[in-house]
């Protein structure tokens, strides 16, 4: 079925306001890679990460996951040093799971 287009321009309308876009370059065929590798190690159905994403399997949820797990590991490493500063107060970041 296809999506009119006020459908269109409404999805249009939220992504913008919902979401930041990030741009990412990488080497050919590293895509392909993380592809498999989030279908093969997506979380539970219904998992939910910080920054609330939720497609099991998709690259999206796959590289969203990967930072916060990174960001959550570096914040305990600096734990008590103050280096992370710009992130303290920060919903996504401070949030227990």
């Amino acid at each position: 079925m296809a999506i009119s287009k006020a459908q269109q321009k409404a999805n249009a309308k939220y992504n913008a306001k919902a979401y930041d876009r990030i741009e990412m370059k990488i080497p050919k065929g590293k895509k392909d890679i993380i592809k498999e590798h989030a279908k093969e190690y997506q979380p539970e159905v219904g998992e939910v990460g910080t920054l609330g994403h939720t497609p099991a399997g998709s690259m999206t949820g796959f590289i969203c996951r990967a930072i916060d797990e990174t960001i959550a590991r570096d914040l305990e490493r600096s734990e008590g040093v103050g280096g992370n500063s710009h992130l303290q107060g920060t919903p996504e970041v401070g949030a227990e799971g």
